[in-house]
């Protein structure tokens, strides 16, 4: 079984409105796992939806993928069927953007425990919460990719 975070650009403006707004390089990541000689499976959190999971498709292979090495998978893939049904946090894009505009603005959007973004959802999912503290917070799906891949093998 193998784990992954799957960035995506996104499609059309709304893709390139999101990139813009969080000056990310990246509009969306998911957690994805692939048990061996499986489909695989994608934990999404999208924009007023509820966190769910749907099966890798064709479209999946645009994506950027690293894969996650080092996780208790099975301890992982718990915790991400027990995060399903909670709701997208509709304020963290707007509250992001206005934070990486204007980098004196506090990040007030962790407010909600039941709610979730793709970024915090991928950070808590890779075990990468004390590194992305580290991070201009908040994180957004590029700030993220920029952490894993700068990370040592």
């Amino acid at each position: 079984m193998k784990t992954y975070l799957y960035f995506y650009r996104g499609h059309g403006i709304p893709g390139w409105v999101i990139r813009h707004w969080t000056k990310s390089d990246f509009a969306h990541v998911a957690p994805v796992i692939v048990a061996d000689n499986l489909q695989g499976v994608v934990y999404d959190a999208f924009w007023g939806q509820k966190l769910s999971k749907r099966l890798l498709t064709i479209e999946d292979s645009a994506a950027t993928r690293v894969e996650l090495v080092h996780l208790d998978i099975p301890g992982k893939l718990l915790w991400l069927e027990a995060q399903l049904g909670k709701r997208y946090d509709r304020l963290a894009i707007f509250l992001d953007g206005i934070a990486k505009w204007f980098p004196s603005y506090l990040h007030v959007s962790d407010s909600l425990e039941n709610e979730l973004d793709c970024s915090r959802l991928s950070c808590d999912f890779a075990n990468l919460e004390e590194e992305a503290e580290m991070l201009s917070w908040p994180v957004t799906p590029g700030d993220l990719y920029r952490l894993l891949t700068s990370l040592p093998k």
